[in-house]
């Protein structure tokens, strides 16, 4: 519980002026904030956090936004930066989110398997029972064929956002896909 965090213990008092239990109490009466695993975002989350509980922003020494992206052109040879198959449930919209984020980024739904040779990159969109479609577990196969290891992007729909740990992903995954080397 977070009451009994050794964190919310120590800070609430000094950095919010909050004893923990009316801490936890303001807490849980906020949406989700999402949780960033990896080391170099979890000040982003605790960023949030405060800010919630404190009802204002915080100014924060030494946190700063990024600047804006800037997208190069794509390559030569190539028509577009990434590629998506259009067999896969999720990638009309992470294609949009992506377009929406990024608009200099040149992104295609691929129909035709032979397209992904012109993409730069291709995402794989690794989610429960994906490869149960026969033309998506073909289109997995054709852009393992057309891109190398470092140009194909998997993306993991972690169990975290209604998917499945990503040891299932790879019992469910076709032998024939495995062996030309998508993990």
């Amino acid at each position: 519980m977070a009451i009994q965090s050794k964190i919310v213990q120590e800070h609430c008092q000094t950095t919010l002026g909050m004893a923990p239990a009316e801490f936890c109490r303001t807490l849980f009466r906020y949406p989700v904030v999402v949780w960033h695993r990896k080391r170099s975002f979890r000040l982003l989350s605790v960023l949030k956090l405060l800010e919630l509980v404190k009802q204002r922003q915080l100014v924060w020494e030494g946190v700063r936004p990024l600047p804006p992206l800037t997208i190069r052109r794509v390559e030569d040879g190539f028509t577009t930066h990434l590629g998506i198959s259009v067999h896969h449930a999720k990638s009309k919209m992470l294609l949009h989110r992506l377009q929406a984020a990024h608009p200099d980024m040149v992104t295609a739904m691929v129909e035709d398997a032979a397209d992904f040779a012109q993409c730069e990159k291709v995402a794989v969109v690794l989610a429960d029972m994906c490869f149960q479609s026969p033309e998506y577990a073909q289109h997995v196969e054709s852009a393992i064929q057309y891109r190398t290891e470092a140009n194909l992007v998997l993306l993991h729909v972690s169990p975290a956002v209604g998917g499945v740990p990503f040891s299932t992903i790879m019992q469910q995954c076709p032998a024939n896909l495995k062996d030309k080397g998508i993990f």
